[in-house]
């Protein structure tokens, strides 16, 4: 309740969760009684709802230039009486086709919910918007709070929504409103009253919305929240209505009406106009929720100014005061509201990168790095620059940078930022030069900002010298090309601004860079061969990071174990190297360096490279001879080849070194008669078929079986089923101690023979498929044999199978052509055959399959 006093507004709010009930005079007395102190308050509104909003026109803070606007259209503020007008632009409700009437029971309810939702019922019946229904519909009410503490009266209309067919009307996206805010610097912002109240139901689909409660069935005449379709409704009737003032000097979003302005006169007259449409459309504006003529007002979000947009402070204080997440909804809830904001945090990926690793599945854990995190988040939420307004009468200028695991780019205009941008990169991506990485930055930047770049000119920044010539090189490779293509139509120029001024976006690699340098001066002990030559500023910075200085030599490098063991490891990689030409070890010391720090420790897991620098090292790539017009690169890059070739040749001889050492100290396993063992077999397919490339790759146990007899110091002779085929003895190697006697497989398969080869017959024809060899061509069919799982099922040659297996008719079966027979025309129609074009030497393979209605089907 509001009410004035003495020129002030004074505001009393009570508690909407309390229950109310009606009480006697009598009880009251009692009460007063009982309690010794109390008193009691009837209050009575005689203000008509015009009154009521000229009351409060007159008590809100208005600017001078408004007023008169705002007197003469005070109508606009007052509350709706009835239902809305038509405007044509009523909402339908499509179902799907062949959807029943939805129905879901009411949910139960506490008792003070029952009276609040009684209450409500009362009022909307009285206001008109709603009506006693018979319809088969219906749909469960909920309560939702308020910021103020009282009930929000809500259908859970999802049953309906998901036999609806959704209405593609196009939802405007916040950041491209804003775009058309450059130049203003008076701002007005009106909020409709219920606005979805003020859109009526066509007529036909009401009985679609109704609702059931504890206490009776009903239906909406206007638009109600919660429907699928609502949104588009209400986007469209606004459109329509604003249409001439849209992008002048209005901008419409659902119910967030805002008007700008570049002086207070012209403002003055734009708001005659906004007014004068919505009373002529019999639109109601709460004005309560309305600001007028501020030159700073929050918008969707967001704060605006004449200096720009920043994030709106009350969204950053829910930021701050986030708790730390619990489980994965808590998480999703935290990036979603930052991410809302991201394009005012730089690095915003790379700073939410443990946050984002939490959402894969199964992978929520919250860690030392998650909440660090966290932290870093809230406070580069909190210290967000104001983005300035894009002027597109100015040159937009694009600045890029790339590091080893992410990319960033900044977009601004006179100095100022207007957006930023940060990816991470994938696996693949951080292996790539940090040429390429360079370039995927501009290439992702550009489409990313495209609808800004488009059509004018505009300036691209970057550290790295040599993508000043990107568009003037003359041949460039399969990689470069798919981005080239992406910049294709744009009008851009590069210069080159290195990397210590190209501080915006250079901060996303050189920050890491000075942290892995800083953490580098964190340990305890530096060994050096440097000797006294350390400058002043060197030992001064050591020492206030409390790093010992221990000086060694190259010769009698005794300092500590782990310089030794180092320094090991690469004599064993220089023996490798230069064995048989030790004279030689210089010119490989490079090559050991890298083979040292690209090679994971036992320990760690990791590479010293990735570790380093988070990623993994580059591979070396082979070069054929003529590759590259330059002679000293070709002949360096043979000689390389030539070394990788001796070092591969040298790590055989160490590995054949290694075995003999590993053989001498095996032991040889025995078992005694009685004891029972578990025996491998690998049986083969049948010769006279095509074998399977990875059949042995598959160890196989049976048993247990007893040992009956030892043969010799390696073969044993084993209890084996009566019905086996093979021959009971088998060398150490296949067998397996059984330890508690648990049974695997204690039968053999029925097909194995004496030959150690499944003797197995087709059962069934599962597919057929023509295969293309240049001028030649063959048929094959996808046998599945007896007594074998379907994974087991091989493609076969037609003839092969036909010669091997008379009985089987394998031309029968297929209808196909084989063995000298003519095809069936019938089966021909529904062959599906494609050709595709294949690098030299291999085969061109069209695929056909019939599958048991005789129907083809392509693999």
């Amino acid at each position: 309740m509001k009410f004035e006093v003495a020129g002030e507004l004074i505001t009393l709010k009570g508690d909407p969760t309390l229950i109310k009930s009606k009480v006697s005079l009598k009880s009251m007395l009692r009460l007063l009684k009982k309690e010794e102190m109390g008193f009691w308050v009837e209050c009575s509104s005689l203000e008509s709802s015009q009154a009521q909003a000229e009351s409060v026109l007159h008590t809100k803070a208005i600017p001078d230039f408004l007023a008169a606007t705002l007197d003469q259209h005070k109508q606009v503020f007052a509350d709706p009486v009835g239902l809305p007008p038509v405007r044509n632009h009523e909402h339908t409700i499509c179902l799907k086709k062949g959807s029943n009437p939805v129905g879901v029971r009411p949910y139960r309810y506490p008792q003070s919910q029952k009276d609040e939702i009684e209450r409500l019922i009362t009022e909307m019946l009285a206001a008109g918007i709603i009506k006693p229904s018979t319809s088969p519909f219906s749909s469960p009410v909920l309560l939702v709070k308020k910021k103020d503490g009282s009930w929000r009266f809500c259908v859970d209309y999802r049953a309906l929504n998901k036999e609806t067919v959704p209405d593609k009307y196009p939802i405007p996206v916040i950041d491209e409103l804003l775009d058309e805010l450059n130049g203003a610097r008076i701002f007005s912002k009106l909020d409709l009253k219920s606005g979805y109240h003020q859109i009526l139901v066509k007529p036909e689909d009401t009985h679609k919305t109704a609702f059931r409660t504890h206490d009776g069935h009903y239906e909406f005449l206007v638009m109600p929240f919660g429907l699928m379709n609502a949104p588009a409704t209400f986007q469209s009737l606004m459109n329509d209505v604003f249409r001439p003032c849209l992008r002048r000097f209005v901008l419409v979003f659902f119910d967030d009406i805002l008007v700008y302005s570049k002086s207070e006169r012209e403002h003055a007259d734009h708001m005659q106009v906004v007014l004068g449409i919505l009373a002529k459309h019999s639109l109601f504006a709460n004005f309560k929720k309305c600001e007028f003529g501020q030159s700073k007002v929050g918008y969707l979000g967001h704060v605006i100014s004449a200096q720009g947009v920043g994030a709106d402070p009350e969204k950053v204080q829910a930021v701050v005061e986030w708790a730390v997440p619990q489980n994965l909804r808590d998480l999703r809830g935290f990036l979603g509201l930052t991410g809302y904001y991201r394009k005012f945090v730089a690095k915003y990926a790379q700073i939410a990168q443990p946050l984002t690793d939490q959402l894969r599945k199964d992978n929520f854990g919250w860690t030392d790095a998650a909440s660090e995190a966290f932290s870093t988040l809230k406070t580069a939420m909190v210290s967000a620059p104001v983005l300035v307004l894009p002027d597109f009468t100015q040159t937009f200028v694009l600045e890029s940078d790339a590091c080893g695991y992410g990319i960033g780019a900044v977009l601004m205009q006179q100095g100022r930022p207007i957006a930023y941008f940060s990816k991470l990169l994938g696996s693949r991506a951080q292996q790539k030069s940090i040429y390429e990485k360079e370039l995927i930055a501009i290439c992702l930047a550009i489409q990313k900002w495209r609808h800004y770049l488009l059509g004018r000119h505009f300036i691209v920044r970057t550290d790295q010298q040599s993508l000043k010539f990107i568009t003037q090189q003359r041949e460039v490779n399969a990689d470069y090309q798919k981005w080239l293509t992406k910049l294709l139509g744009f009008d851009f120029e590069v210069q080159y601004k290195p990397g210590a001024s190209n501080r915006v976006a250079d901060a996303l690699s050189r920050k890491q860079v000075g942290e892995v340098a800083l953490q580098s001066l964190h340990g305890d002990v530096l060994l050096t061969d440097h000797g006294v030559q350390w400058t002043k500023l060197e030992q001064e910075l050591f020492k206030l990071q409390g790093t010992d200085l221990k000086r060694s030599t190259s010769y009698h490098p005794q300092t500590d174990g782990q310089t030794e063991i180092v320094n090991k490891a690469l004599e064993t990689y220089l023996r490798c190297f230069v064995g048989d030409k030790p004279r030689s070890w210089a010119q490989w010391l490079p090559w050991a360096e890298f083979s040292y720090n690209s090679s994971p420790h036992c320990s760690t897991k990791l590479s010293p490279f990735k570790v380093l620098y988070g990623r993994d090292p580059p591979h070396v790539m082979r070069v054929g001879r003529g590759q590259t017009p330059v002679d000293s690169l070709d002949e360096l890059l043979q000689e390389r080849d030539a070394m990788l070739a001796e070092l591969h040749f040298n790590l055989i001889k160490a590995q054949q070194v290694m075995k003999r050492a590993a053989d001498a100290k095996r032991r040889e396993d025995e078992f005694a008669v009685g004891d029972l063992v578990y025996l491998k077999l690998q049986p083969y397919r049948q010769r006279s078929l095509a074998r399977r490339p990875f059949e042995k790759l598959s160890p196989r146990f049976y048993g247990p079986f007893r040992v009956l007899q030892r043969i010799g110091k390696v073969a044993y002779k084993l209890d084996l089923p009566q019905d086996s085929h093979i021959h009971p003895v088998f060398h150490i190697s296949q067998l397996k101690k059984s330890v508690g006697g648990v049974q695997v497989s204690p039968t053999l398969p029925p097909q194995l023979n004496s030959d150690m080869e499944l003797l197995v017959e087709p059962e069934e024809v599962l597919e057929v498929r023509q295969v293309q060899g240049g001028s030649n061509s063959r048929l094959e069919a996808l046998i599945k044999w007896k007594a074998l799982p379907a994974y087991e099922a091989t493609w076969e040659e037609v003839a092969l199978v036909t010669q091997q297996f008379p009985n089987f008719h394998l031309e029968d079966k297929v209808n196909l052509w084989a063995g000298g027979n003519v095809m069936n025309t019938e089966a021909t129609k529904d062959l599906i055959k494609y050709a595709r074009r294949l690098k030299k030497g291999k085969e061109d393979i069209s695929v056909v399959g019939v599958n048991n209605a005789g129907q083809g089907t392509e693999e």
